[in-house]
């Protein structure tokens, strides 16, 4: 066994994983956020991947994942464990997608990294795509996908929401 991490880290390269391959080079690693880690839900399921299938405000996205709403949950969460990964940031953009229905109404979003408020805005459908960045360091823990005013149908995409090391 190699510690791939290690040796990279020596030779001072930058080091990622995506979909079942690591990568060492000398771009800054940028990878999907749930090809790195899968969240924890709470009344939301959570796609892997949304290659195809992200519609914001008419306009098709490649990269990306989502997040549906369940059944009987007016709030809900997703929870990524970022302790002991080496991400220094995670960033991308949030959307209601064209698939809600047009019933919703604006969906209240707050990130917590740890405990502390980081972001707070509102998702409506057929607006443009809200961005986001998050700095984490060493004392980061976990980062909290927090929404408030969901129903029925709603899908929250994440475009481009990478972690990067």
């Amino acid at each position: 066994y190699v510690p791939l991490r290690l040796v990279a880290d020596i030779f001072e390269k930058n080091t990622g994983f995506e979909k079942g391959t690591i990568l060492i080079g000398t771009e800054k690693q940028s990878l999907l956020l749930t090809d790195l880690i899968k969240p924890a839900e709470t009344g939301l399921k959570c796609s892997k991947d949304a290659a195809t299938g992200i519609t914001v405000a008419g306009k098709p996205y490649s990269r990306g994942f989502y997040a549906e709403s369940q059944k009987g949950y007016a709030s809900g969460n997703l929870k990524f464990y970022v302790y002991g990964t080496g991400l220094k940031k995670i960033s991308g953009s949030m959307a209601l997608d064209d698939k809600t229905p047009e019933s919703a109404g604006p969906v209240e979003v707050e990130i917590l990294k740890n405990e502390t408020a980081v972001f707070k805005g509102e998702l409506k459908k057929g607006a443009g795509p809200v961005p986001v960045s998050i700095s984490l360091d060493s004392t980061t823990d976990n980062v909290y996908f927090k929404f408030k005013n969901l129903s029925e149908g709603v899908k929250i995409d994440f475009i481009s929401m990478l972690g990067q090391y």
